[in-house]
């Protein structure tokens, strides 16, 4: 008969000795389970030993190769070092740095230096990245380190300006209090002369309230925003703006709730530098001439699921515009305490963002001859694959029909770096053949990304589960684990089936599984071996 501790703590002595038994039965229960581990293990290790599994054939998942890792050396030296030092810092995976840089550095640019072919196209200077990792990745450590130079250039920016500013609003009030008075005075004065000199009046200030440019507080970027707030905010930065998020997932999820309303185009033109109009009934018109926007939102691997299996951002474009980033994890392999950042390092990338900021220059980046050459061998490797009869591409023919326009974007960002890393002005030079070479070298690193991802989303779901349970499995580094234990670490994976993966695995050869039964134990355990 087992011991009531609620009976025995009614009095101190009782609630002394209640605690003391119940420590005792944990320290029982512990001492149990180490007898239950250490029995589960010699179990699996007499199996290991003693038996010879024969598993099926080997049926490979497809885009198994290994994905290639961030080409961190191909970015400018300064660059390239800031970006290994932030992923040691944060104890980041280094694709996600690396991704996130280039596209803090667009945001830095502002548009200014869009890329200009010969034949007359330009390619605008904006990216839309997302970078891919489960929970746990420290994404909001990233996007806090690397866009901290964006906000201490605004504030510093705002402070200097801010007379600027007022003084624009006062203006604005003034001419529309004057106007008001105007049309007062030409609606209620009895004489027509002084109706016509009222009238006169009024044609005028409206004249002078058009042609009065709004001088507005400087903001480089917005996190959750209609596309209606979009609009205004980019006509307010003069046509350069950037959404920005830690958790990339609300940040889509409020492109999509605008979808049927025509929100969608201005993230479409926004990305093409196409001419924004905006006509509404009850609001201001908004006409955006060459708009640049940027998009950098960390996520999770549910957000993408969620933006393929919506027929409209899939269906018009906004998928093909994303650089996918499928991160390598670092959990299982970071530090309790990470050393600081390298002061030197972070005070060159910062320096190098305000420089960027602070530029007055404007032009279109054009490449030299021998730039111009990789990039035409670039286009020439690339076309044929996108051929809808049979092309290496055609599968994601929409994305990897946007990739040469992806390089020539990255070539024209690379050549930026590298000038105001070198203090000169990007319009100085032309893109060079390293250049251009460094910039197909992340051209590729995003394609071989593109193509895992489009790949999985075509695929069954129970495939889908296994992958996720291969991964979870190899993450043990055993050679077999329970199944109990494989429970425990997959339960809080939304919409996951353990069984469903589990029967993939099994049929594609890279599990078997065994019930074995330890000494004393009621019921068997069911084993997971990994084919190694």
């Amino acid at each position: 008969m087992g011991v009531d501790f609620n009976d025995m703590a009614q009095t101190p002595e009782g609630r002394a000795a209640a605690i003391a038994g119940i420590k005792a039965q944990l320290a029982a229960q512990r001492a149990e389970n180490v007898k239950v581990n250490q029995a589960s293990h010699t179990v699996l290790d007499n199996v290991s030993r003693e038996t010879s599994f024969d598993f099926l054939e080997l049926i490979p998942f497809d885009n198994e190769e290994e994905l290639p890792a961030f080409p961190v050396d191909a970015l400018p030296s300064q660059t390239a070092e800031f970006a290994f030092a932030a992923s040691e810092s944060v104890q980041a995976p280094l694709d996600m740095i690396g991704a996130v840089i280039l596209g803090v550095l667009e945001i830095a640019c502002r548009g200014r230096y869009p890329v200009r072919l010969p034949n007359g196209h330009t390619e605008r200077p904006c990216l839309y990245v997302a970078a891919i990792a489960p929970p746990s990745e420290r994404k909001s450590g990233v996007i806090d380190v690397l866009t901290s130079p964006l906000i201490e250039y605004e504030v510093w920016y705002n402070e200097q300006h801010g007379g600027e500013v007022n003084q624009s609003r006062s203006e604005r009030r003034l001419l529309e209090g004057r106007i008001a008075q105007a049309e007062k005075t030409a609606i209620s004065e009895k004489s027509a002369e002084k109706r016509r000199d009222a009238e006169r009046e009024l044609l005028s200030l409206n004249n002078e309230l058009a042609e009065l440019a709004s001088v507005e507080p400087l903001r480089l970027y917005g996190a959750d925003c209609t596309p209606e707030k979009l609009a205004a905010m980019l006509k307010a930065q003069r046509g350069a703006f950037a959404l920005v998020s830690a958790e990339g997932g609300g940040l889509f999820e409020n492109i999509g709730r605008y979808c049927d309303r025509g929100g969608l185009e201005l993230y479409l033109n926004g990305y093409s530098g196409d001419r924004v109009l905006i006509d509404r009934k009850n609001s201001d018109s908004v006409v955006i001439n060459k708009p640049t926007m940027s998009i950098i939102a960390p996520c999770q691997p549910s957000v993408i699921d969620d933006l393929f299996s919506d027929r409209q951002k899939a269906g018009r474009g906004l998928l093909s515009r994303i650089l996918f980033v499928k991160c390598q994890s670092r959990v299982g392999d970071r530090k309790p305490v990470s050393g600081a950042l390298n002061w030197r390092m972070e005070q060159n990338f910062k320096t190098l963002c305000h420089a960027m900021l602070c530029a007055e220059s404007t032009g279109d980046i054009t490449f030299d001859d021998d730039g111009f050459t990789v990039y035409c061998d670039f286009f020439n490797r690339i076309e044929p694959m996108l051929s809808p009869d049979g092309g290496e591409f055609a599968f994601m023919g929409d994305w990897a029909g946007k990739l040469v326009g992806t390089m020539t974007r990255l070539a024209g960002l690379i050549h930026c770096i590298s000038a105001f890393e070198a203090d000169s002005d990007p319009l100085d030079t032309q893109i060079n053949a390293d250049e251009a070479r460094a910039a197909i070298e992340f051209a590729d690193f995003f394609l071989a990304h593109a193509k895992a991802v489009y790949g999985e989303q075509g695929e069954p779901q129970e495939v889908g589960y296994a992958r996720y349970l291969w991964k979870r499995l190899k993450a043990f580094g055993k050679s077999g684990v329970s199944r109990s234990e494989i429970y425990v670490a997959t339960k809080n994976k939304r919409g996951f089936n353990l069984d469903a993966a589990l029967d993939e695995l099994k049929r594609r050869g890279y599990v078997r599984t065994e019930n074995l039964r330890r000494e004393g134990a009621d019921k068997p355990t069911t084993m997971i071996f990994v084919n190694t």
